[in-house]
């Protein structure tokens, strides 16, 4: 990527009388005066940044005098600094002055807290993994009909139509989508609608495990010293507190197998899942969050661009504000954007010293928008989702996984390549 740069105007003034002209600064930066002799040509250097006008040079003109001529030169020059920044992680998004309300602040990401889950299985899109061949499948039981192999609509999840065989010799799983619980905490449960039929855990084995915030599976119950040969639904509540709390990809599991060469019976019918709290932590589906202040005040460096490496699925809304920190209202023109880059050189820093990013977040029926950082003063900071891997290209024109170097499956990287992003544009 070329190195970032700026522009630097020119402006040559004949000066008539004695007038004096100083660069109004900043706090972080020193006060300096200078004044001119009658006459003469004077060359100023006002600095400018990416995405704005620099305001700090102001040319005072005494009573009775005036300026015969000014010349305006653009020229690139580069900039002495890096004024760059960004705000990533929890220690940014929890930092001390950022204020929010129904977001998980603990994540690499900034999200809107989980309401937990449901699942009845009356949608095919319900995202479960199912197990096997023909072992595992949603609708009912046909054996049971609709009426005995379903709790509640026309569809459950079920294992065989009919009875499980013998000599099953392995488990087979169903398992759920995996929930974002960063910010979860409290009691947590799981419950479900069930039907079972299972020879005793001597013989066939039956169980429901869940993800652990190390990612490795932990059961929570199995089946029991005796055969289980359920006729109806019943409704099962289990405890999951201590493996949803801070876990970033929860998800459960049920499971069936193996089993012995005898007995044999109707398996899992499973209906109306749920993962919920009771009492702890839970959003609501909507959110919101205010960044600590930040401007030339605090940075040194004028307003420039800002951009949201952000994702923001279907038919969800991110919406961006931009506020007056020292006043707390909106920056006229910076109100609910729903753009990932904003321009804030266009804010006067004079009127508008510090400033704060206010957003708003409302989940979607697709899934719930999501912020992995904020860069600002010119700094570019992008993830592979939003400027993906696909679009990287080695010296023949071949992406990663094109030139064999990149397993998208594994998601591992072999041998050594050099790729280079897609072109950016800076102004």
């Amino acid at each position: 990527m070329p190195p970032r740069g700026r522009l630097a105007a020119l402006l040559l003034v004949l000066l008539m009388a004695s007038m004096p002209w100083a660069p109004a600064t900043p706090a972080a930066l020193p006060f300096s005066e200078s004044f001119s002799t009658v006459g003469v040509t004077s060359t100023i250097v006002i600095g400018a940044a990416d995405g704005g006008q620099d305001d700090r040079v102001e040319v005072d003109v005494d009573d009775g005098r005036s300026i015969a001529r000014v010349d305006l030169t653009l020229e690139s020059a580069a900039l002495g600094r890096s004024t760059g920044a960004d705000l990533s992680g929890a220690s940014d998004f929890d930092a001390p002055g950022a204020v929010y309300e129904g977001m998980d602040v603990n994540g690499s990401t900034l999200s809107i807290l989980p309401d937990g889950a449901f699942w009845d299985f009356e949608d095919p899109n319900h995202g479960w993994t199912l197990g096997g061949s023909n072992v595992w499948k949603r609708g009912f039981d046909s054996t049971l009909g609709s009426t005995g192999g379903v709790s509640s609509g026309s569809n459950a999840l079920y294992t065989y139509d009919g009875n499980y065989p013998n000599g099953m010799s392995t488990t087979y799983w169903a398992t759920s989508p995996d929930l974002a619980c960063n910010g979860c905490s409290g009691t947590w449960e799981l419950s479900f609608m069930r039907r079972l039929g299972v020879e005793y855990n001597y013989y066939d084995h039956a169980y429901v495990q869940v993800k652990n915030a190390q990612g490795n599976w932990a059961q929570i119950w199995q089946n029991p010293a005796a055969t289980m040969n359920e006729g109806t639904f019943t409704s099962q509540t289990l405890d999951i507190s201590n493996y949803v709390a801070g876990n970033p990809a929860f998800a459960v599991r049920f499971g069936l197998g193996t089993s012995d060469g005898s007995a044999t019976y109707t398996g899992w019918n499973i209906d109306d899942v749920r993962i919920e709290p009771n009492g702890g932590a839970t959003g609501t589906g909507e959110g919101s969050w205010t960044s600590a202040p930040f401007g030339p005040e605090v940075d040194g460096a004028p307003h420039a661009r800002l951009t949201l490496d952000a994702s923001v699925p279907g038919d969800a809304v991110l919406e961006a504000t931009i506020l007056d920190a020292l006043t707390g209202t909106p920056v006229p023109g910076f109100t609910d954007l729903d753009a990932m880059t904003m321009d804030l050189g266009a804010i006067d820093a004079a009127d508008h010293p510090l400033l704060r990013i206010h957003l708003e977040f409302e989940e979607g029926t697709a899934g719930s928008p999501s912020v992995g950082s904020i860069a600002y003063g010119g700094r570019m900071l992008y993830d592979l989702e939003i400027v993906p891997l696909a679009s990287w290209t080695d010296a023949s024109g071949s992406d990663p996984a094109s030139a064999g170097a990149f397993n998208a499956g594994s998601g591992v990287f072999t041998g050594v390549s050099t790729y280079t992003s897609p072109l950016t544009t800076h102004r």
